[in-house]
This record gives C-alpha cells, sequence and structure tokens, in this order.
C-alpha cells in the first residue's frame, strides 16, 4: 500500500496526545514473529522515516521534548498502524 518516498501523516502511539506529523517513507522494515522460551515476539511491519515540516520537529522537540534538529536529526521508526492516510 505504502512505498519508499511517500508522504504520509503519523499519529505516534507511543504519545497518544501528540498532534500528527508528516514524514517521508525511506525503508519498509517487515519482522516476523518470533518464539522464545518464555515469551513469543510479535510480527511488525515498520518505516524508517524522516520528519519533513521544521514547524513539527521544533513542536515535538519543545513540547515532548524529543531531540530532533532540523533538518539534520530528524529520523524516525514508525509502525505501519500508525499511518493516518497517505498524502
Amino acid at each position: 500500500m505504502y512505498k519508499k518516498n511517500d508522504i504520509v501523516l503519523v499519529q505516534s502511539r507511543a504519545v497518544p496526545a501528540m498532534k500528527p506529523f508528516h514524514v517521508k517513507l525511506n525503508k519498509r522494515i517487515v519482522v516476523k514473529e518470533r518464539k522464545g522460551r518464555t515469551f513469543n515476539w510479535p510480527a511488525y511491519t515498520g518505516w524508517d522515516a524522516v520528519l519533513i515540516k521544521k514547524t513539527e520537529v521544533e513542536r515535538i522537540r519543545k513540547r515532548w521534548n524529543i531531540p530532533y534538529t532540523f533538518p539534520e536529526d530528524t529520523g524516525t521508526f514508525i509502525y505501519e498502524d500508525e499511518i493516518i492516510k497517505k498524502l
């Protein structure tokens, strides 16, 4: 459904109170379920992504104390189910 270089709107599940933000998708990562002795690790699909809007980077840094700097350090990982829509 999504492909490299798509611009998408994302809602963080780690910080549900955070306003949605825009990212550019770079690399899709698919992890299969792994079985352990005491715990089974679930499968997930996500993306290495980059925040693209300076105002959003500044808001996230100031409000949520996440140490992003625009444009040098805006890399992040998002789960595919956090994507709200493709723009």
